[in-house]
C-alpha cells in the first residue's frame, strides 16, 4: 500500500516538475542566444565607429567603442594599443606596425619578424 502511494506520488511530482525544468532550461537559452546577439550588435557597432576617421567630438565615443571590443574580447587590448585606436584610425592603426603593441605575442602587423 505505501510502495503504491509512493509510486503515484512520483509520477505526479514528475508530470509537473519535468515540463517545469524544460521551460526554464529553454528560457535559459534563449536568453544566452539573446547575449550572444546582442554581444555581436554592440561588436559591429564598435567597429564601424573605429573605422571612421578620429575627430575632436568623436574621442569620447571612441574610446566607448575600445571599452566595448575589451568587454567582449577574451584577450583585452594593451592600454597603449587601445590609446593608440583613439586616437588614430582603424587603418593608421594598422598601418603602423607593432606601435602601442610590444608586447603583441603574435608579433608586429607589419608581418615582419619580432
Amino acid at each position: 500500500m505505501k510502495l503504491e502511494y509512493l509510486k503515484i506520488a512520483t509520477q505526479i511530482a514528475s508530470t509537473i516538475i519535468i515540463p517545469i525544468v524544460i521551460a526554464w532550461v529553454g528560457h535559459q537559452y534563449s536568453l544566452t542566444l539573446k547575449q550572444i546577439d546582442i554581444a555581436n550588435h554592440n561588436i559591429e557597432i564598435a567597429t564601424n565607429i573605429l573605422s571612421q576617421k578620429p575627430e575632436d567630438h568623436n574621442i569620447e565615443l571612441r574610446g566607448w567603442a575600445v571599452k566595448i571590443i575589451n568587454k567582449y574580447s577574451e584577450i583585452e587590448l594593451p592600454t597603449s594599443a587601445a590609446e593608440n585606436l583613439i586616437l588614430k584610425s582603424y587603418y593608421n592603426f594598422l598601418l603602423d606596425g607593432n606601435q602601442g603593441l610590444d608586447n603583441n605575442p603574435i608579433g608586429p602587423t607589419d608581418g615582419g619578424p619580432r
